[in-house]
């Protein structure tokens, strides 16, 4: 799937916007899915589902905000079809615990 193969939804937009800021995608980078849990509790619960074996995964809390989130962390090339089906399995994963599926993000493979 070409740059302009990608349609124009939200995960599109972030997909272009690395490439934009130069980043290769056809090398691998390492995106954060964000999971919103109420607490460590709940993160707990979702950081050790079975699902996520292939996630590097972390239950975080924001100092500033108090939010708790679990980061389920991917080293993957950033294809859409990919991101998309990450997004559908961390929505069911967080729906199954209580918590929310907020979104995904990343830095990005640009050399500086």
């Amino acid at each position: 799937m070409g740059i302009n193969d990608i349609p124009d939804d939200n995960t599109g937009q972030a997909i272009k916007r690395w490439a934009g800021e130069g980043s290769d995608l056809a090398k691998p980078m390492k995106i954060d899915f964000l999971v919103d849990v109420a607490d460590d509790v709940m993160g707990a619960r979702v950081s050790s589902d079975p699902v996520l074996a292939d996630f590097n995964v972390s239950v975080e809390r924001d100092d500033e905000t108090g939010r708790w989130t679990c980061y389920c962390t991917k080293t993957m090339v950033p294809d859409y079809r990919a991101i998309v089906g990450i997004e559908a399995v961390l929505t069911a994963v967080a729906k199954r615990h209580g918590a929310g599926y907020e979104g995904f993000g990343s830095f990005g493979n640009a050399v500086p």
